[in-house]
Parts: C-alpha cells; sequence; structure tokens
C-alpha cells in the first residue's frame, strides 16, 4: 500500500527529531537581585508584597531557583508583567 502511495508521487518526509527541552540551571537569587537597577528593585519590592503569602514565603526562602521550576516560572510572569518581558529574559538567564 505504501510503495503504491509512492508509485503515485507521495513522499514520506524525512524523520526531524525533536527540539531537546532547554538545559536546566541555576539561578542563585542574590545573581537575580544584583541584576536588578535601583528603580526595578523597588518595583520587584512592590510585586513581592502584592503576592500572595504563600509565593513571598517561596522566594524568601530558597538560595536559587531551578529554570524548570514552577517557582520560576512564577517569577518569570511577575518581571515580565514589572519589568516586561525582555528584562525578564535578561534578569534570569543563566550566570
Amino acid at each position: 500500500m505504501i510503495a503504491e502511495w509512492e508509485a503515485e508521487g507521495n513522499v514520506i518526509p524525512p524523520y526531524v527529531p525533536p527540539e531537546p527541552p532547554p538545559a536546566t540551571y541555576r539561578l542563585f537569587k542574590s545573581v537575580f537581585i544584583s541584576r536588578l537597577t535601583e528603580q526595578e528593585a523597588v518595583a520587584m519590592e512592590a510585586v513581592l508584597a502584592a503576592a500572595d503569602a504563600k509565593l513571598r514565603l517561596m522566594f524568601n526562602s530558597v538560595e536559587y531557583f531551578v529554570s524548570d521550576d514552577p517557582l520560576f516560572a512564577t517569577l518569570h510572569t511577575a518581571v515580565a508583567a514589572a519589568l516586561g518581558e525582555a528584562r525578564a529574559d535578561e534578569l534570569l538567564t543563566a550566570q
């Protein structure tokens, strides 16, 4: 059946493996904070102050963020909302 299908001019495209997921990395909270400007730090303090208690506790208790952790995604969303998507990517990039 496949041979007939190919004889009609059809071609099976070559296998293209999917892109591997991005490498997981750790970003120390101190590095993230040191990358902030003074104005950005003030904005992030306001974002954290408005966050729910569980998120504030999680943010304050960790030493580093892991890029595949749900907290990292939440942090990226919060930073992007406060400072823009491009700046969030810069601040949360691997060291």
